[in-house]
């Protein structure tokens, strides 16, 4: 017979805080237990577009460490959140359209043996392809003017929904759809920013994709930048190094060389945003291999009302 006359006050104390520590759980130590995990994706949609980023979570627990991992795809890794409960997973940009990745998570309590694992199959897809067009027949926008961006989409199979955002300017119609009507502000000094964004999103997959256009605000009342003139080599050996072209300085402007043969090549070494640059001549194949090509080498000069722009050609010689 116990006569301790606490006894019964006593039980009701130890069982709570035997509980409160999982004994009688099943745990061998006094530490949470483990609910089996959930593993979701941000948007509760299991696709992820092809060279874009997916964040996978599970729920938190206290006092519990995570274990992610990735197969299916083996160039997909995990660039973020390893060991915590959201992770962000990159698949290669050169993967094919409906590989499954398998996401897997071990949750294991800090101080105890419990533990529970939790997984995923998130489908890549072909994410949309936007490309954003102006109406503008110029390549810059006056104050107050009013133009249209258009989001071109070349995959139409998919249900697409749209959302823009613009800086420099309001919104005046079509904030949801594929093209936007737009009114430019006047900025606080020219040359502004017009700047439009629009993602584009597959309903069906919710996998989204974002392109963005910029467009120059200038002051119509303005003085445009004279018409400049560049002067440097006309010839050159490919290869050849520390080839420097100029111009006359004019107060207020601000400088841009670029070397352009069909497309804008990375050839200026020295001297971009200034009166001079130094690029090297494109070498294509060896100095035996007959042949010439010709570039042009681009300045554009900018301020508050406009642009100007001017080139010097350079014939390249194998």
């Amino acid at each position: 017979m116990n006569c301790n006359p606490f006894a019964a006050l006593a039980s009701p104390l130890v069982l709570a805080l035997a509980l409160a520590c999982g004994g009688g759980s099943g745990s061998s130590t006094a530490n949470t237990i483990v609910v089996t995990p959930t593993v979701t994706t941000a948007s509760h949609l299991n696709y992820i577009g092809i060279g874009q980023n997916a964040q996978v979570s599970t729920q938190a627990q206290a006092n519990c460490t995570y274990a992610w991992t990735v197969s299916g795809d083996a160039a997909a890794s995990i660039t973020a959140g390893q060991g915590s409960n959201a992770i962000t997973i990159t698949p290669t940009s050169a993967a094919t359209a409906s590989t499954s990745l398998h996401v897997s998570v071990t949750v294991q309590a800090t101080a105890g043996s419990s533990s529970g694992t939790g997984s995923l199959d998130i489908l890549e897809v072909l994410p949309p392809t936007p490309t954003i067009q102006n109406s503008t027949i110029n390549d810059y926008v006056n104050p107050g003017q009013a133009l249209t961006f258009t989001a071109a989409e070349a995959d139409l199979t998919d249900t697409l929904a749209y959302a823009w955002s613009v800086t420099g300017g309001s919104i005046t119609a079509g904030g949801n759809t594929g093209t936007v009507s737009v009114t430019t502000d006047t900025p606080g000094s020219f040359p502004g920013s017009l700047n439009a964004q629009c993602s584009v999103t597959a309903t069906n997959t919710g996998v989204t994709a974002t392109d963005s256009a910029a467009l120059p605000i200038f002051n119509p009342n303005g003085t445009l930048p004279a018409t400049p003139v560049v002067t440097g080599p006309a010839t050159a050996r490919g290869g050849t190094t520390g080839l420097v072209y100029s111009t006359t300085a004019q107060p207020g402007c601000t400088y841009q060389w670029v070397v352009y043969s069909g497309e804008w090549l990375p050839l200026i070494t020295s001297g971009q945003g200034t009166t001079s640059c130094t690029i090297t001549a494109p070498a294509y194949g060896t100095a035996s291999v007959a042949g010439t090509n010709t570039f042009s080498v681009v300045l554009t000069l900018m301020n508050g009302a406009g642009y100007a722009t001017a080139y010097e050609t350079l014939t390249v010689t194998q």
